[in-house]
């Protein structure tokens, strides 16, 4: 049996596939990095200050111009140098700090705007749908209707509220009343009534009581013999 040619197989058949690619830093990791480094370079500014303390009362101790006076300035001389190196790393890693906030702060913003419309859109696509199952006739003939029911309601009110009370007297009633009282007046007491004129706190046609008047009534012997009876 004749077996037939073997097909070529490209060389790099049996290489493994390539590794997916890591994805890249987001905002959220550029500002956490940025924090531990401001951090690091923070606590590590400060040893240097207790460093340069130590080494400035070591220069104390030390007679100057001497060879233990002049390792000690070159140890502080590095050490300043250090320092204001770390400042200034210090100093560039506040201004990429500030650069990074300012692209978070417009990522959000830009967030929040998508969300704002994809939120305004499905409003108005709710609202449209509800206005729909608005009937406006009927919301005007239920207006109409609450209009008529509290003017009723007022209607109602005012009835119930109207003053029932006597109206003023006119004038023949209180010509007529006061002849009365006169007249009942000189029956009982056998005495016309003096037409006086009327002062604060009297009556017209009611005398003013004089000096040692009793305000007693007579008695009915008093009222007899004056009648002549």
């Amino acid at each position: 049996m004749v077996l037939g040619k073997q097909k070529d197989v490209p060389a790099n058949f049996y290489a493994q596939a390539p590794a997916p690619a890591a994805p890249g830093p987001n905002v959220s990791s550029v500002q956490h990095n940025l924090d531990v480094r401001i951090a690091t370079l923070t606590e590590k500014i400060k040893k240097c200050d207790m460093e340069l303390i130590r080494q400035k009362q070591e220069l104390k101790q030390c007679k100057k111009d001497s060879s233990q006076y002049n390792m000690a300035k070159q140890r502080a001389s590095r050490m300043l140098k250090q320092k204001r190196t770390l400042e200034m790393q210090l100093d560039q890693t506040f201004k990429q700090q500030v650069n990074v906030d300012a692209v978070s702060m417009a990522v959000e913003q830009m967030k929040e705007a998508k969300d704002t419309i994809s939120i305004m859109e499905s409003t108005n696509k709710q609202l449209a749908k509800e206005i729909k199952k608005v009937d406006l006739d009927k919301a005007e003939n239920l207006q109409d209707d609450l209009e008529d029911i509290l003017n009723q309601t007022n209607y109602i009110s005012e009835t119930l509220g109207r003053d029932y009370t006597v109206d003023g007297v006119n004038e023949e009633d209180l010509e007529a009343e006061l002849d009365g009282i006169e007249e009942d007046l000189f029956l009982n007491t056998g005495t016309e009534v003096p037409m006086t004129k009327a002062v604060p706190g009297q009556y017209a046609g009611v005398p003013v009581p004089q000096a040692g008047y009793s305000e007693q009534m007579p008695d009915a012997a008093s009222a007899y013999k004056n009648t002549g009876q």
